[in-house]
């Protein structure tokens, strides 16, 4: 597997790991604080959920592209932590990077697609882990051709992160909950959210008020699916890439399920 490095949209570095001629395309969102590289298998000892889920990914069919997310790796500024760089957008300072993940969307898909890594907008999803599940929903938000979406053990609100916990009220963090944000945008896109029993970074109860939210909706309800593991935390499980993999296949199918 070659990882090839590449630019989109207004000038996003990101990194494409190619499952073959007419996959489908996984846009992988890294959880806090990784840099994309970190995606690529065989991965590194500090980041034990990107690479098996990518792999898998690859091994069942689908290319994948790592964009770095904002506040991360390559963006950002010389000596700054992405809890620095968060934290200064929360508090009102600099660009709003939650909202440039929605927005700067649609660039990216259109480069994905001009770059020849897909053949149009609905042959992509996009998936992510913790963090990077956040940014995932941001990106369904930010543009309606996306077909679908994962979010593995999902970071639904930012307060419960320990960096940012204590900041003040009334700054750009307090509507900057998916809940708050993102529910009239992800109506009528399927949607796969996977939380876990013991996860004391992300705790379930907050994937299941999304979940619980979007399916008082009509238009919604029937298109989201939720799996709560049992005894499982913030952390990579067989049964969640098992459970990926199912539902995928249904939804955005590889070349290979299509033919069957």
């Amino acid at each position: 597997m070659q990882a090839q490095q590449l630019t989109l949209g207004d000038g996003v570095p990101a990194t494409f790991m190619a499952a073959g001629p007419g996959a489908p395309l996984i846009v992988f969102s890294n959880g806090f604080g990784a840099p994309r590289a970190q995606a690529v298998p065989p991965g590194v000892p500090e980041n034990r959920i990107s690479p098996p889920l990518v792999l898998g990914l690859l091994e069942a069919g689908y290319s994948v592209l790592a964009p770095e997310n904002p506040g991360h790796g390559d963006r950002l500024a010389n000596g700054d932590t992405t809890s620095d760089a968060l934290t200064r957008s929360f508090l009102g300072d600099g660009p709003d990077l939650v909202r440039l993940t929605v927005d700067e969307t649609p660039a990216i898909v259109d480069s994905a697609v001009e770059h020849g890594l897909v053949s149009s907008p609905d042959r992509i999803a996009v998936l992510g882990h913790s963090w990077g599940a956040y940014q995932s929903l941001l990106r369904l938000a930010g543009d309606e051709r996306i077909a679908c979406a994962v979010a593995l053990i999902p970071v639904i609100d930012p307060r419960c992160l320990d960096p940012f916990a204590a900041l003040p009220r009334g700054i750009r963090l307090d509507e900057r909950s998916l809940i708050d944000l993102t529910v009239e945008q992800l109506r009528s896109r399927p949607l796969l959210v996977i939380a876990s029993s013991d996860d004391d970074v992300a705790p379930a109860g907050y994937a299941r008020e999304l979940v619980e939210t979007l399916c008082a909706t009509a238009a919604t309800g029937d298109r989201v699916d939720y799996v709560e593991l049992d005894g499982v935390g913030h952390h990579f499980d067989q049964r969640q890439l098992d459970a990926i993999m199912l539902w995928l296949q249904s939804r955005l199918p590889t070349r290979r399920s299509a033919r069957a």
